[in-house]
């Protein structure tokens, strides 16, 4: 089901995107979920929920009915991961009130 899923995204899903200079990635499916990440102007995107729903959603059920949802992953950087932590292992916790 995987590939299945996959070629829909590539070829009705990313197109769409791409018009705004986004992208898909396909992370998971189980459960009848899928996970999707959300890449390039759409992972910032404030219309990215609506995008979701509208876009990526609307066309995974119309193929596959047992799919239950479609979530989109956000993940963060390592660099900024890294950048946090020394951030705030910096900060006194009098500075925090």
């Amino acid at each position: 089901m995987f590939d299945q899923i996959k070629k829909v995204l590539m070829e009705e899903v990313r197109p769409q995107l791409r018009l705004h200079s986004g992208d898909i990635e396909l992370l998971k499916v189980e459960n009848n979920t899928v996970e999707v990440k959300l890449l390039g102007a759409c992972s910032n995107c404030p219309s990215a929920n609506l995008t979701l729903l509208e876009v990526v959603e609307t066309a995974l059920m119309a193929h596959f009915p047992e799919i239950e949802r479609v979530i989109s992953v956000s993940e963060t950087s390592e660099e900024l991961i890294d950048f946090a932590k020394k951030l705030l292992s910096k900060t006194k916790a009098s500075d925090l009130h």
